[in-house]
């Protein structure tokens, strides 16, 4: 984790957060999924294989069964919003040397993301952005704590 916090840039941050929270998403969902039947679970393997081979947004998606799983809103919320800022960043290599803030400040969406990002229930937008164009690796630390608690619930929910 503290390799990830001290990325070379943001672009990279985001990609390899994206990638935890995509495995941890996925964990979570297939423990869900399981099916016990006279004591021995059915089907793992076809349903790791339909896990495995699902988009992480859309209807029939990562996150519509997260969300579907009872997973609190602020956590699913959190990972579609950096699901939103990988795609940003994913999609055009122009933005890979713009700054996490100065990314999610061009986008329309702005304040549904800093809200999701964030995971801080009141503040006032402006002043919070202000303080991430401040010091970038508090807005990193944001995400990694939240990060952190999504990996918390793989751990107890799929894996323990």
């Amino acid at each position: 984790m503290h390799e990830i916090y001290d990325a070379e840039n943001d672009w990279t941050f985001i990609l390899k957060i994206d990638a935890l929270l995509e495995t941890a998403t996925k964990e979570i969902i297939k423990s869900g999924l399981k099916l016990k039947v006279l004591n021995r679970f059915v089907g793992a393997e076809a349903l790791i294989e339909f896990v495995d081979g699902l988009p992480m947004n859309g209807k029939t998606s990562l996150l519509h069964l997260l969300k579907a799983s009872g997973c609190p809103s602020e956590e699913s919320g959190f990972v579609e919003a950096v699901r939103r800022v990988r795609n940003a960043y994913a999609h055009n290599i122009k933005l890979a040397d713009l700054t996490l803030i100065e990314l999610i400040k061009q986008r329309p969406d702005k304040s549904h993301i800093i809200k999701n990002i964030c995971n801080i229930a009141t503040y006032d937008e402006a002043n919070l952005i202000a303080s991430y164009e401040k010091d970038g690796k508090f807005l990193r630390f944001s995400v990694l704590d939240a990060t952190m608690r999504i990996l918390f619930y793989a751990y107890h929910i799929a894996l323990k």
